[in-house]
Order: C-alpha cells, then structure tokens, then sequence
C-alpha cells in the first residue's frame, strides 16, 4: 500500500477487497472499469455497445460493481451514468482499486 499524507501506511484486509477483485475477475467489468477509468463515466447503452452484450446483462455487471463500492451511480435526467469510485463504502476511506490501471484494456 502507498503512504497517504499523514505517512501513515494505508490499510486494508482482503476481506474488504474481497468483492472488488472478484467483480474484475470477469472479463466484462474488467473491460468496463478499463472503459471507465479511459472515458471517466458512461451510462449502460453506451457499456452495452460497447461490450456487444445485452442491457439487462451490462445493467447486471454494474448493479453487482456498484454493490461492491468498484462504481458509483449518478442521474442526469433520466439516464444513470457509471463513474469509478472514489471512496471504499467499507472503510470510509480512499479505495485502493483506484490505483490499479487496466491494462491491454481493448474495446470489443
């Protein structure tokens, strides 16, 4: 872990970690998160044409990663918009997994 500006050494268990590494263990959040951490945020028919996957499945992928605190949800109007998280929801802190770049991130 990096030092935080404290000089503190930043903490984690893997328990915490647990859900969010699993979520990118599937190739489809995987390439979503690459997506996401190169465009900033995107709502579910653009991750859908993208991916060349269903609504309902990409909607599925991004319920699951935002229960996990891996993306945070925001409305503009009436469309749901995806954003890489800032924050653990576990600890309250900044979350680590925001530090790990994807890599070979290639749009399908």
């Amino acid at each position: 872990m990096k030092n935080s500006s404290s000089g503190h050494r930043d903490s984690v268990s893997a328990p915490q970690c647990t859900a969010c590494f699993k979520n990118l263990g599937v190739e489809a959040k995987y390439t979503i998160y690459g997506y996401l951490q190169t465009e900033g945020r995107a709502n579910v028919k653009t991750l859908a044409k993208m991916l060349k996957l269903s609504q309902p499945t990409v909607t599925h992928h991004l319920q699951q990663m935002q229960q996990s605190g891996l993306l945070n949800r925001s409305k503009v109007g009436k469309e749901a918009f995806y954003s890489i998280s800032e924050t653990c929801p576990v600890i309250n802190a900044p979350c680590v997994m925001k530090n790990i770049t994807v890599s070979n991130f290639k749009e399908k």
